[in-house]
């Protein structure tokens, strides 16, 4: 399959644990913002140069996939984001075609089971 990994970008370091897990499955990455980090200070050209490789902001990028009926999986350490009880869920988080995965980043591999995912 091929896959995108939204996520903040304090958060790039478990970006790459589970980007590494689904690539040695034999999945392949659509893009990696990673390897160009934060661009809020490159000035307006640099940003723009982003914008055309990629979306802003998760829930863009989350109902984008939705909307072109891609299957969703979001991971999440929190299970509150889930259930509601954070106080942070998004509408998005509950659409039919988004599968939840709430546990330690350390069983990412244990992920491609769920919904019969394959490379």
């Amino acid at each position: 399959m091929r896959f995108y990994i939204a996520t903040r970008l304090e958060r790039a370091a478990e970006h790459r644990i589970v980007r590494d897990v689904l690539i040695a499955a034999g999945h392949e990455i659509t893009y990696d913002w990673t390897t160009h980090g934060s661009v809020q200070c490159d000035g307006i050209a640099r940003i723009r140069d982003v914008a055309v490789a990629e979306t802003h902001g998760t829930h863009v990028e989350l109902g984008l996939a939705i909307a072109a009926g891609k299957d969703v999986l979001l991971h999440t350490t929190d299970a509150g984001l889930l259930d509601g009880r954070s106080g942070r869920t998004c509408a998005f988080y509950h659409h039919p075609l988004v599968r939840h995965v709430a546990g330690a980043l350390e069983d990412a591999g244990s992920w491609l089971a769920l919904g019969d995912v394959r490379p």
